[in-house]
């Protein structure tokens, strides 16, 4: 039976050998559609044409509409376009994109506003017929117009240039197919002349040859019968690109940018196909068509492939071979390794299996219940291996038998050879071991949801999670990489690192020697191919990369071919909303909060595109950005230079684009606005220092006149006659043999001598102080003068005011003035009456005689030939006045004469001080 059994296999595989032949694959043509649920007028797309901005612009039934990679911006008859079906659209070199329809109106297009030209002509089709940089000519019926390069337009006589051809274009050269001729005929509009082209056996002409000049790379491009055929100015052979678009699908005309993408016009909608689409050549393995292929390994010169389904392949050049089925029962297959041309796989139902490469059956499979549920392993050496699962054992694959080590579930499991440690997992948790002698544990840690461990090298371990995240990790640390997408596998081909996550494939851009984080650079994007398919392994061989996918295997050549790098297009657009126009953006102050947008004209996917920029003069250093939109808040005043560049992840990049940027001063930020605050400010300071000396000096004026003053008042209070006064009044005191009358006297003439001279040290003494002087002169006086006067003393102030300062010596003279010339006078016994008293904060003083008056006093002194004019009473009027100017103390001094029927009775001083 068992001798049946290999029969027909190799019968089987025999057969399957014979049947196999290089048509076992097939191409792949990707192409991204553009309809009107993009934002396109119409799906009626006639031409395309790429303007020097790199801006995609395709004419439609429904009008005019333009790509820059991000939006789509259209332009209909709401625009002004004098008709919606545009079928044709040309660039000149001035930058106008001349718009052809069924209408007698000159129409073009200039910085996104359309112009419009009626015409004479009551023909309805437009022809071009030259240009000479200038000059646009248009020709509708039989009228000729010119429009020069300041948009003029005028009747064209000069009609030598102008073919009977509707293959026009509006460079010196055109193309078109010639009457009845099977040749392409190319006119020099410059010298009037034609040569035929029809040795350029690459064209094959038809009728409906499409003939278009592409300034931004300066190629004639001719697309004929599903080919796209691409010369130089000089009509030099470049290359021919295939157009592979299903049948049904009705194609119009077709042009390559300057990145290498290609532009399909339909009826059907706008065609695209990426540089990076048509760079490799993809294809698909028919064999595999339609199989969920979860596992590609390099086996010599041959590739091993796995299905779902647990069936196993041998791909070589002389076809694709059975080798093994694996009884899936619902399981998975979680890891596989060659070693010595057998192959190992770990199965969750079928557990640790060994297969024999080289006479493709099965040799050996360890099928022991402890040995079920093997998830991962991890080759010691090539008889041994750790295993993890159920249990974590160790298997010797030579004797097919094994040896637990732990009877618990571990998921994950890799072995360093150098250090001998061992690295497993469960589901929340991450294990070291030591196994160079027994299994001792090294550390533990908390590390939930890991997806894949794969040593890297004998110091970096990577480990991928569930959720999306990527980790560099040895024994003394973890480190987050940044990566796009969850890591599906990790693998390590030809000493390469390759990260096989959901939008593409990943490599280290740094070296893996080097004892740093590592950081990874996309190697293929996945986004290329297919939008629904899923790529579960990879393996590179012969220069070729294999893709394990969901619908196939796909094989994809020249992935290593470092092609030229392209030029992204990019440009600034704007500063602060407005669009960049001169050499230098002047920026007022009050807008110095800087809005800077920029822009590539990127087609395909944008996600692999960043920008460097760096705002000289602010911050120094370059960053990176995926935003095409920047601010800078709050600059300084000054110059600046902003700077940007566009780059991508297959190496292509743009030049340093760069604008001035002046940032003005504010208004009071100028030289003359400098100077005359200078001026000012002089003259300012000039008039503060001057009123400051003329105040100095005048405050040290009245500073002199107040200690002249207080000198004064002071010569008043001690003159010689009220001096001698004193001393005849002792003398009589001790003639009248009253020697304790004179020793009082003495003793208050003396205390009040001191009082004075303590006063005179001060400009303002207290008025209890005050009161005191007062009372000691009255006192005296009283000796003096015996009962011919009498003093009363009225204080009516409440006790807190007593200790308040007024000026010094204010009260006594009024006093002293009294006695001497109103009550001196009087012939009877005279009163003087000293009232202090106050109203809120003000203070009030009254000194009051009921002498004779002053009038009478003033006829005294008449009648006696004796003027006497008070010198102290005009010290006391010049030092309150002093005061009030150097002070600023509000003090008042008022005289009344009192009268008793009409008849001079007395005098009344009334000092009033406020706010003190």
């Amino acid at each position: 039976m068992f001798i049946v059994k290999k029969i027909c296999v190799a019968l089987i595989l025999f057969t399957l050998l014979l049947g196999y032949s290089v048509d076992c694959i097939s191409q792949i043509s990707r192409y991204t559609k553009y309809s009107k649920s993009d934002g396109l007028l119409s799906n009626f797309v006639y031409r395309v044409v790429e303007d020097m901005d790199g801006n995609i612009w395709a004419c439609t039934s429904g009008g005019v509409c333009k790509y820059n990679g991000i939006e789509i911006k259209c332009f209909d008859r709401k625009e002004g376009l004098p008709d919606q079906d545009i079928y044709k659209i040309t660039l000149d070199e001035l930058g106008r994109l001349w718009l052809f329809h069924a209408s007698n109106k000159i129409a073009f297009i200039q910085n996104d506003s359309v112009h419009v030209y009626p015409t004479k002509s009551s023909a309805r089709l437009q022809f071009q017929f030259y240009n000479n940089i200038e000059n646009q000519g248009v020709r509708i019926g039989t009228d000729y117009y010119a429009i020069d390069g300041n948009n003029n337009v005028s009747i064209s006589t000069d009609y030598r240039y102008n073919q009977n051809s509707t293959g026009l274009i509006w460079h010196n050269l055109f193309i078109g197919s010639a009457d009845g001729g099977d040749s392409v005929i190319v006119y020099n509009n410059k010298e009037g002349s034609s040569f035929a082209i029809n040795h350029l056996s690459e064209v094959s002409v038809e009728v409906q040859t499409i003939c278009q000049y592409h300034e931004p790379t300066n190629t004639f491009q001719l697309y004929s019968g599903n080919q796209l055929y691409v010369y130089d100015t000089t009509l030099v052979y470049i290359e021919t690109i295939p157009i592979n678009l299903p049948e049904n699908v009705n194609i119009l005309s077709a042009i390559k940018d300057r990145w290498g993408n290609i532009w399909v016009c339909t009826r059907n909608g706008l065609f695209f196909q990426s540089y990076v689409q048509r760079l490799h050549d993809t294809q698909y393995i028919n064999e595999f068509t339609d199989k969920d292929i979860i596992r590609v390994l390099k086996y010599e010169d041959d590739l091993i492939v796995i299905d779902d389904s647990g069936f196993i392949y041998k791909y070589t050049d002389r076809g694709i071979f059975d080798i093994a089925k694996i009884q899936m029962r619902g399981g998975l297959i979680y890891n596989v390794e060659i070693v010595e041309n057998k192959l190992y796989l770990s199965n969750g139902s079928t557990g640790f299996v060994k297969i024999n490469l080289e006479n493709t059956f099965f040799e050996t499979q360890i099928d022991k219940v402890n040995s079920r549920g093997v998830k991962d392993f991890s080759f010691v050496s090539n008889n041994r291996v750790l295993s993890s699962g159920r249990i974590f054992s160790e298997i010797n694959v030579s004797e097919n038998n094994f040896e637990i080590l732990k009877k618990e579930y571990y998921k994950n499991i890799e072995f360093n050879n150098a250090s001998s440690q061992v690295w497993i997992n469960t589901n929340d948790s991450l294990f070291v071991y030591d196994y160079s002698d027994s299994l001792h544990l090294l550390q533990a840690t908390y590390f939930p949801l890991i997806e894949n461990m794969k040593y890297i090298d004998n110091d970096k371990l990577l480990i991928s999670t569930v959720d999306g995240n990527l980790y560099q990790c040895n024994i003394d640390s973890k480190i987050q990489i940044e990566i796009e997408s969850r890591v599906r596998s990790i693998k390590i081909i030809n000493g390469k690192v390759f990260l096989n996550n959901e939008t593409g494939l990943y490599t280290p851009i740094n070296d893996l020697s080097i004892d740093s984080l590592l950081k990874f650079e996309m190697y293929f994007d996945y986004k290329s191919l297919q939008s629904d398919i899923v790529v579960n392994d990879i393996s590179v061989h012969r220069n070729n990369l294999f893709l394990g996918t969901n619908v196939g295997l796909l094989s994809i050549k020249n992935v290593n071919v470092n092609s030229d790098k392209l030029v992204i297009p990019t440009y600034i657009k704007s500063l602060n909303g407005n669009k960049i126009t001169d050499e230098i953006q002047q920026v007022e102050y009050d807008n110095r909060s800087l809005e800077i947008s920029f822009s590539s004209s990127y087609y395909g996917n944008r996600d692999r595109l960043k920008y460097l920029y760096a705002l000289e003069g602010w911050k120094e250093k370059i960053d990176t950005t995926n935003a095409e939109v920047l601010r800078f808040g709050n600059v300084s005043p000054g110059d600046y230079i902003f700077r940007v560049k566009s780059f991508d992840t297959l190496g292509n990049s743009s030049e340093w684009q760069s604008i001035n940027i002046k940032i003005k001063k504010p208004w009071y930020h100028n030289i003359f606005v400098y100077i005359i605050a200078f001026i000012f400010a002089f003259i300012f300071i000039l008039f503060i220092f001057r009123s400051y000396i003329a105040n100095v000096n005048k405050k040290n004026h009245l500073q002199q006149q107040l200690a002249e003053l207080e000198l004064s008042a002071l010569q008043s209070q001690m003159n010689p006659h009220f001096v001698f006064n004193a001393m005849n009044s002792i003398q009589n005191l001790i003639i009248s043999d009253k020697p304790e009358e004179a020793d009082l006297y003495v003793s208050k003439l003396a205390k009040l001598m001191r009082k004075y001279l303590d006063s005179s040290k001060e400009k303002y003494i207290k008025i209890e102080d005050e009161l005191n002087i007062v009372r000691l002169y009255l006192q005296l006086e009283e000796l003096r003068f015996g009962e011919k006067i009498s003093y009363h003393i009225e204080n009516s102030l409440p006790s807190r005011f007593l200790s308040l300062r007024i000026p010094a010596t204010i009260i006594q003279p009024f006093v002293e003035n009294a006695l001497k010339h109103g009550l001196f006078h009087k012939g009877n016994r005279g009163n003087l009456y000293v009232r202090l008293y106050n109203e809120a904060n003000d203070i009030h003083i009254e000194i009051e005689d009921d002498g004779v008056g002053r009038e009478r006093v003033l006829e005294i002194q008449k009648a006696s030939h004796r003027e006497h004019k008070s010198t102290g009473m005009k010290s006391i009027e010049d030092k309150l006045e002093v005061l009030r100017k150097l002070d600023k103390i509000d003090i008042s001094c008022r005289i009344e004469d009192l009268y008793k029927d009409t008849i001079p009775s007395g005098t009344k001083v009334k000092i009033s001080i406020s706010n003190i």
